[in-house]
């Protein structure tokens, strides 16, 4: 729906806000283009996006660790070290940026 409403502005009418629209969207018949060529222009993930990834991992295995090792010998203790892992490492990512647990979140899915 969004899409379609900015493809209905008209370019000959100045609005607030418009100069982005008329400079960056005319795609040359008087209308402005859809968001996919926003979506297009997206930025990629910066190396600090990746760096806070891995310390949001590197702390996972440590909270992990530290669970496994209060009580090492309960039933199924390195199955749910795995979990604890998991968990942990997403829940850090997610809460040092939300680019990086995004990142983090992709990875593992692949």
């Amino acid at each position: 729906a969004a899409a379609e409403q900015l493809a209905a502005v008209p370019l000959d009418t100045p609005s607030e806000g418009a100069p982005f629209v008329f400079e960056h969207l005319n795609n040359g018949n008087g209308k402005a283009q859809a968001l996919d060529s926003i979506n297009a222009r997206s930025q990629k993930p910066t190396p600090g996006v990746y760096v806070l990834a891995l310390h949001a991992v590197v702390l996972g295995a440590a909270e992990a660790t530290a669970a496994l090792v209060a009580d090492p010998f309960r039933e199924g203790a390195l199955e749910q070290w795995g979990d604890d892992f998991a968990r942990n490492s997403q829940a850090n990512a997610d809460a040092a940026a939300p680019v990086s647990g995004l990142v983090l979140r992709q990875a593992t899915a692949a």
